[in-house]
């Protein structure tokens, strides 16, 4: 009973206050009349009074009152619009504030390119929990292209503070994505860069790492994940057990990232490593500097070089090893590097990886086998495979034929032997995956060339002769999975047979035998293409190049460009604190926005390996990206050219085949490098 006389005594002082409060108020605010009485001047005025008090309650209704009245000049309703949408959100009267900026708008054509429309229109509109009208607002503002940057720009940042105060943030970091692709230079993005950075160091430790986590996994090198990351990073940095994580972290972002503001985030990693120190970064290499392979293992020790020297301009000291696994006793020799050396790239053959076993080595450093397959090494556990697989290729030449060219019915044309048969099958898994199907297949005796014509003359359906037009295949493509030199002697025969139509797929070993290729006769290989991970023409093959070429160290191919991939990969990478495969598998996830200079890689949550292979057709001297628009052109004239053939043929019956019969060629054995991809 105290309780409820106390309670009431308080609420009839508050209630006498607020009445003395509302009394005073309604005392000194200026009556309808007294309103109506002054000149459009006078309220004009009054007005301008108001605002620059800060009175929004008063600037709303003088305002308001201005832009009822008919004598109110047309150049003075731009500003008594504004004026009221800006009194009218700050009174927190937010649909008033959305009428007055429909007035303004209506006043004035230019006013929705002002930035205080804009950012007003986001905030009112967000303030009224307008979900779909603010994100419709933010695709209308980002469609457009003559939007003044200052607008752009304050744009973003408020639609950033609307989406993540509404809980979310994939909404909030796009639209500032979205202005930073449209800004006009390198000063207006580091304008926008400037001002997120202050609004990450407003944030929370929480809310920071839930921004962090909302960024896509393929963009995460790019403003405004890369700087969230490195604030982040940052932050973490301050704990000595987190530190060499956070370093490294910090480094990437600096090597791979395009910021602009990248020299004021190098200032305060600097700072970092004058009081923490920078975490030593080993790298080995098991690789062959003797024997067969010799060539191949210095071609890759060359790259290796190569990205120990660019790490070292970009300030990040790594140290490199190279173990030659020729020589004996090689694991012993590795096994005696310091614990900092944890990441190893190799070995090249898998003879090498069984010896590994015995020693002891997976269970001590994180093995990245330069291998298409780790054979009976589990992938992701014990070891991981930094090299197209098998699965790769299959997976790239399916792609072409099915999804890019619309063949859904192909052939296989295989080697008898384990490499043609595991081939085989994983390309008519990848076709069937793309609702395609491998309707016919065929083997050949890999050594015995006199009969290759036969296979292909199985395969088409037709009686081996010295001449002859096969009828028309029920399949648009063959994959052949073998070496260049045997493609070469495989694809004429279906000339023979007038089934150049068709059209020829192969494995990434093609790839790299073209690099080496000249004077080819093209006319027998419109059709063909193949996978592979090097593109001498790609931007960063031209970087790694241009590199080589100031070092003098000579020129760039697939194995150069794999030891200067993974060096800087390892490095990124940074030293393992376990090899365990949730340690490894980690680092892996969050390697995104890594800069390879072969076809990218990505590993799955259980450390599986694949590679986006690029696809490639022959040229008279090389290669050249293939080009599945050109293909299907060359398709429909191959076929033109067939009936014209068959039709001259039917009333002429003295028609010849118009390309020459494939004689059987010597034999020639696989190169190393074919070696390497047969293992």
């Amino acid at each position: 009973m105290i309780f409820r006389r106390t309670a009431f005594a308080v609420a009839l002082t508050l209630c006498a206050a607020l009445l003395f409060g509302c009394a005073q108020r309604i005392a000194w605010a200026p009556s309808a009349e007294s309103v109506n009485l002054m000149t459009t001047p006078q309220l004009m005025q009054e007005a301008a009074k108001a605002y620059d008090q800060r009175d929004w309650a008063r600037g709303e209704l003088y305002y308001g009152r201005l832009l009822e009245r008919a004598d109110l000049s047309g150049r003075d309703r731009p500003l008594a619009a504004r004026r009221l949408a800006e009194s009218a959100f700050e009174s927190r009267h937010y649909n008033q504030s959305l009428a007055a900026l429909d007035l303004w708008a209506k006043a004035d054509k230019k006013a929705v390119d002002d930035w205080r429309w804009t950012d007003l229109n986001i905030r009112s509109l967000a303030a009224l929990g307008k979900a779909a009208a603010l994100e419709e607002q933010r695709a209308w503002l980002a469609g457009r292209k003559n939007v003044p940057w200052e607008t752009r720009q304050k744009a973003a940042l408020a639609f950033f503070d609307a989406f993540y105060a509404d809980g979310h943030p994939v909404q909030a970091l796009q639209a500032l994505a979205d202005a930073y692709r449209l800004a006009p230079d390198g000063p207006s993005r580091a304008a926008l860069e400037k001002d997120f950075l202050v609004r990450l160091g407003a944030l929370g430790d929480k809310d920071l790492k839930r921004l962090a986590e909302a960024a896509p996994s393929e963009a995460r090198s790019a403003f405004p994940y890369a700087l969230t990351d490195f604030e982040r990073a940052r932050r973490e940095a301050k704990d000595k057990d987190d530190w060499a994580e956070s370093w490294r972290t910090m480094r990437a972002i600096l090597a791979a990232s395009q910021l602009e503001s990248k020299e004021v985030l190098a200032r305060d990693l600097r700072d970092l490593e004058k009081k923490r120190g920078v975490p030593r970064t080993g790298v080995a290499l098991a690789l062959p500097l003797s024997g067969r392979f010799a060539d191949v293992g210095q071609k890759i020790a060359r790259g290796a070089s190569l990205a120990q020297w660019a790490l070292a301009n970009a300030g990040q000291e790594t140290e490199v090893r190279v173990i030659n696994t020729e020589v004996p006793g090689w694991p012993a020799r590795l096994n005696e590097l310091p614990p900092h050396f944890s990441l190893v790239g190799g070995p090249l053959r898998t003879e090498a990886v069984k010896e590994m076993e015995p020693a002891g080595l997976l269970a001590k450093r994180a093995f990245f086998t330069f291998l298409p397959s780790l054979g009976d090494v589990r992938e992701g556990a014990q070891a991981w495979r930094f090299f197209p697989s098998a699965r790769d290729q299959a997976r790239a030449a399916a792609k072409l034929a099915v999804d890019d060219l619309g063949i859904r019915n192909v052939a296989v044309l295989a080697p008898e032997e384990k490499f043609g048969r595991h081939m085989r099958d994983l390309f008519a898994e990848e076709v069937a995956a793309r609702g395609g199907h491998v309707s016919v297949t065929e083997t050949y005796p890999p050594g015995d060339h006199p009969e290759w014509g036969k296979s292909v003359a199985r395969l088409l359906h037709v009686p081996f002769k010295s001449g002859g037009t096969a009828p028309k295949a029920d399949f648009g493509a063959v994959f052949l999975p073998d070496g260049w030199a045997q493609a070469q002697v495989l694809i004429p025969n279906f000339f023979f047979h007038e089934s150049g139509y068709l059209v020829f797929l192969g494995p990434e070993m093609w790839s790299r035998a073209l690099d080496e290729s000249r004077d080819l006769e093209e006319q027998y290989y419109r059709l063909t293409a193949c996978s592979g991970a090097w593109d001498q023409e790609s931007p960063a093959a031209r970087a790694l190049q241009s590199a080589l070429d100031e070092q003098g160290l000579g020129t760039a191919d697939f194995w150069v460009a794999l030891g200067y991939d993974f060096v800087r990969f390892a490095a990124r990478m940074g030293g393992l604190d376990s090899i365990s495969p949730a340690e490894v598998n980690g680092r892996l996830a969050r390697m995104e926005g890594f800069d390879f200079s072969l076809a990218p890689m990505s590993w799955t949550p259980d450390g599986a390996a694949s590679e986006a292979l690029h696809l490639f057709q022959p040229a008279k001297d090389g290669k050249v990206t293939a080009d599945p628009d050109r293909m299907r052109e060359s398709i429909a004239k191959a076929l033109s050219r067939r009936e014209l053939f068959i039709k001259a043929a039917n009333t002429q019956r003295q028609g010849k085949a118009l390309a020459p019969a494939a004689a059987p060629a010597q034999s020639q054995k696989p190169a190393p490098a074919d070696e390497l991809d047969r293992d």
